[in-house]
């Protein structure tokens, strides 16, 4: 192996990698957005608008699967929904 043919190995794993590597930062910052700012509490506040006890469990998934589309990742997934799932519950009366 060739200092060259290191150099080149060590390129072509940056590549691979290099755009995963760009987007975890976005699974970072959206959780962090939506639980820093007053974003949760409003998607929260909207869906305890329209939820009642029998519709929030399918109400749920969908806001689930719209926060799917930003954040892709189980557990950042969690960090995002959670807050939302729990203040809604809280909201419309049920138990959580």
């Amino acid at each position: 192996m060739t200092p060259k043919g290191i150099v080149d190995q060590i390129n072509s794993g940056v590549e691979n990698v290099a755009s995963i590597l760009f987007q975890f930062l976005f699974y970072a910052g959206i959780p962090g957005l939506l639980t820093g700012t007053a974003l949760a509490a409003t998607i929260a506040g909207f869906f305890a608008d329209i939820a009642t006890p029998l519709s929030w469990p399918v109400l749920g998934l969908i806001s689930a699967r719209i926060i799917n589309v930003f954040v892709p990742s189980g557990g950042g997934q969690w960090v995002a929904q959670g807050p939302i799932l729990l203040e809604t519950t809280r909201e419309v009366g049920m138990p959580h």
